[in-house]
Formats: C-alpha cells, structure tokens, sequence
C-alpha cells in the first residue's frame, strides 16, 4: 500500500505488535484536524503539534494526525 493508507496500515501494525501484552489499550487511529496557530484542532480538542513529514503548513490547513500518549499531534499528512 502507499499514501496515507499504507502509513495508516503502518501504524496500525505497530500498534498491534505494541499491544500484544496488553490486550486492553484501543488501537491508534489517523485523525484529521485542523490548524489554528501552533494547534491542530480534531474535533472540540486542541493539540500541539509536530510534523512527520516535510510540509509547509499554514493557518486553516486540513491536516492527518497521529494523537500520541502524551497528548501531542503527530501531522502525517495533509
């Protein structure tokens, strides 16, 4: 796979190899979100962020993000 199927695909498979201790923990998921600042809002929450990939990002850009446990958005894609 390629594109932001494949990366959610990866990040899924980390996941499961991650969890397999602990059945408990839900699955990550790649949500979208919007920038606002040195936020990215996904739904009524806003996050810091931090770029996984190489992109110029600006004020209102639709962006897909991995949420990590400490509460930081990882933009993957826009």
């Amino acid at each position: 796979m390629t594109g932001m199927a494949g990366l959610e695909e990866l990040f899924r498979e980390m996941s499961r190899k991650k969890n397999t201790a602990s059945s408990t923990k839900r699955e990550s998921t790649i949500k979208q979100g919007v920038v606002h600042g040195q936020h990215v809002t996904i739904g009524s929450k806003n996050y810091s962020y931090t770029a996984a990939v190489d992109i110029n990002i600006v004020e209102g850009m639709y962006v897909w993000c991995e949420i990590t446990s400490g509460g930081i958005a990882v933009i993957v894609g826009a």
